[in-house]
């Protein structure tokens, strides 16, 4: 027996290690878009539709439908849990949720959801007031306590 429950550990390491490694690479990738974006002067019109392609990539929701997959196979437990007590939880909800529990800070989570950090802030507001969590109480912990 310990050594099924062995190798399902090794199993959501590995799953956790895939995971972290698809959130820096997307981060990466949208980081670099983000730089191009920047780069690009929108009165050219050529420029205005690589601007647009850009936006509409960084705005997709298709990878993070895969990390919400990924994440669920990762932590079943956690997903099934949050998605249980708060079955009203919205998309970004659910991400910011995860990505939190994963570690990952606010800056990071700003670059890699494309948007300004306040707005990652008012995320974390809206979330902490969507699971009713005292002020006292840390979302980070929380969301670590959950499914455990």
């Amino acid at each position: 027996m310990s050594g099924k429950i062995t190798d399902m550990e090794n199993d959501l390491t590995q799953t956790r290690n895939r995971l972290s490694v698809e959130h820096l690479r997307n981060a990466e990738k949208e980081r670099t878009l983000l730089h191009t974006l920047e780069e690009l002067n929108p009165e050219s019109g050529n420029k205005t539709a690589i601007s647009s392609q850009i936006k509409a990539t960084l705005a997709g929701d298709s990878d993070w439908d895969k990390f919400l997959v990924t994440y669920a196979d990762a932590d079943p437990r956690f997903v099934e849990t949050l998605c249980e007590r708060h079955p009203d939880m919205t998309k970004t909800e659910l991400k910011m949720a995860c990505m939190i529990r994963m570690g990952v800070d606010s800056k990071q989570m700003a670059k890699t959801l494309g948007v300004n950090p306040d707005t990652v802030k008012k995320y974390r507001q809206r979330l902490r007031g969507r699971l009713q969590i005292d002020s006292s109480v840390k979302l980070s912990d929380y969301l670590k306590s959950i499914g455990e």
